[in-house]
Parts: C-alpha cells; sequence; structure tokens
C-alpha cells in the first residue's frame, strides 16, 4: 500500500507525554520530524504512515531483501509478526520456560538484553514486544539494538505507555497486584508461574514517547510509524470484566479533565517502528 496514511493518536510533545497548549508534534515518514502549531486545548495529533501498521514496514523489508535476519528481542512464547518462512528468527530471552514454547524461533539465546553483546549490524529486523518496561535499563538494550541492527533495518518495539492510567497503576503498584488482576480480571490462570506474565516491571519514564523518541533521534533512528491507542488488555478488561472497565473509564475521563485535555490517560499502549538512518559520509 502506498502513499501516507493518517493515523489519529493521543497528544504527546518532544519531552514527556502531553503537549504545550497550542503545539503538536508530528512524525510523517515521507518528510520526517516535523512540529505544527494547532488550538489551545487539542487532545489528538494526526501522524501520517506509509503504511497502517508496523507489519507493513516488515513486509516490505520482505519485498526488498532475501534471506532475512530478524531478532525476536524477549521471544516469550509467541510470535509477535508474520514473517516469511525462510527467514532465519533469532530469539532472546532471559527466561528459558518461556523461550522453548515459541516454536517458531530458530535460534534460541538464553540471555539479558541490558548485558548480551548482540553481533555489529547482523539484524534486518529486530522485534521487541512488550519487553522494555520489564527492564531496569532499557536504554542499554537500545544501545544494543541500535547497534545490531544494518544499515535501513528496522526496529520495531511494542510497549505500554508511562503515562497512561494503565501504565502509572503498573508502574507503581507492586508485582503481586499485577498477578492479582491478571488471575481476578483477565480470567489468566497461570498468571505469575514461571515463564508466564506478569513479569516485574520497572516502566521507566526514560521509555515514554518523547524520550524514546529523542533518544532514537540521538542515535541515527528516524521514526518512520509511532501509534498510542487502547492496548489488548484494556480491551481485554471491557470484554471480561464490564463493571471494574466502567470504573476504569470513569477514571480516565476525571484525569483527562483535570489535564485540560492535553493528554488522553487511555490511550495505554505505544506502537513504534525506527530505521537506521545512513549517513552520506557512511555510504
Amino acid at each position: 500500500m502506498g502513499g501516507c496514511q493518517t493515523v489519529v493518536t493521543g497528544l504527546f510533545d518532544n519531552r514527556w507525554a502531553w503537549c504545550p497548549p497550542g503545539r503538536r508534534l508530528q512524525y510523517q515518514a515521507c518528510g520526517g520530524p516535523k512540529q505544527e502549531q494547532i488550538p489551545r486545548g487539542q487532545q489528538s495529533v494526526a501522524v501520517q504512515h506509509q503504511f497502517m501498521s508496523p507489519q507493513g514496514y516488515i513486509n516490505e523489508l520482505v519485498r526488498k531483501r532475501n534471506s532475512l535476519r530478524v531478532l525476536d528481542a524477549g521471544c516469550g512464547a509467541r510470535a509477535s509478526f508474520e514473517l516469511p518462512t525462510d527467514a532465519r528468527l533469532i530469539g532472546i530471552d532471559i527466561s528459558q520456560d518461556a523461550a522453548k514454547r515459541n516454536q517458531r524461533i530458530n535460534e534460541i539465546i538464553i540471555g539479558d538484553l541490558q548485558t548480551y553483546k548482540l553481533p555489529s549490524k547482523s539484524f534486518d529486523i529486530i522485534i521487541c514486544c512488550d519487553v522494555l518496561e520489564h527492564l531496569s535499563r532499557p536504554d542499554l538494550a537500545l544501545l544494543s539494538f541500535f547497534d545490531a541492527i544494518k544499515d535501513d533495518g528496522i526496529i520495531v518495539l511494542e510497549l505500554p505507555n508511562v503515562f497512561s492510567l494503565k501504565g502509572l497503576v503498573t508502574k507503581f503498584t507492586p508485582h503481586q497486584f499485577h498477578v492479582w488482576v491478571l488471575r481476578k480480571f483477565l480470567n489468566f490462570e497461570n498468571a505469575g508461574k514461571p515463564g508466564f506474565a506478569p513479569f516485574p516491571t520497572f516502566l521507566r519514564t526514560r521509555i515514554a514517547p518523547g524520550p524514546l523518541l529523542r533518544f532514537g533521534a540521538a542515535h541515527q533512528m528516524t521514526p518512520i510509524y509511532f501509534r498510542l491507542h487502547e492496548g489488548p488488555t484494556t480491551a481485554k478488561l471491557r470484554r471480561n470484566s464490564p463493571k471494574s472497565y466502567k470504573s476504569y473509564a470513569l477514571l480516565v475521563r476525571v484525569l483527562n479533565y483535570l489535564f485540560l485535555r492535553r493528554v488522553d490517560f487511555g490511550l495505554s499502549d505505544m506502537q513504534l517502528v525506527l530505521r537506521r538512518d545512513v549517513l552520506e559520509s557512511e555510504r
């Protein structure tokens, strides 16, 4: 699918999670980041993309390259995106119990993303879904990704938005509370068992939307897709426990009102695709 498509996401700025009155930050795949003026109190921002999902960028790279090498960072027990059968998928996870349940992985590395030395410029695609929030030093993992990605390769990130209601509750409540929520409200019987979610969570503010985008830009990583949205956990809460979801939604509305609708606390999750820029001196 060619051309630029528009997705409406939450309002944020280049520092934290919301935008100063009258400003927005727009990321456009066909023109790079651009800052524009919008009316005071605007609560959404148009983000233009070449494709409507991260899968589209993966498919584009599949068409351009043969024999892809893909790293699934924090591979867990499921494949996050569709990949061609001839792609070599290397998975790295600190949990052997979780990694061995992923049947798609061609090669498994048991290691810590914060300390394991990945080979430089060796992967066409790096996928990291729902992992960075569990690291005390997510910046170290990101630096490793930036070094390991090939020129013009892409890094696909999915993680919670720390400045959403779900993100703040997750960050400031104990691990056992997370286990209780998954078991009681989301019907996840294996919650807390070895190799199963939830895992201990740090959710550092350095991986909030603004700091994460700025960190990538400082290391030649261009955002080509960005989206804040209601994540699957919130959607599952709405289906499984309507009364609990109504209380959650009410609190979201109250917080949005208190912050003058400059930020939508209901946008609980983030998707980001970064491409490694190649400097003219490196070509």
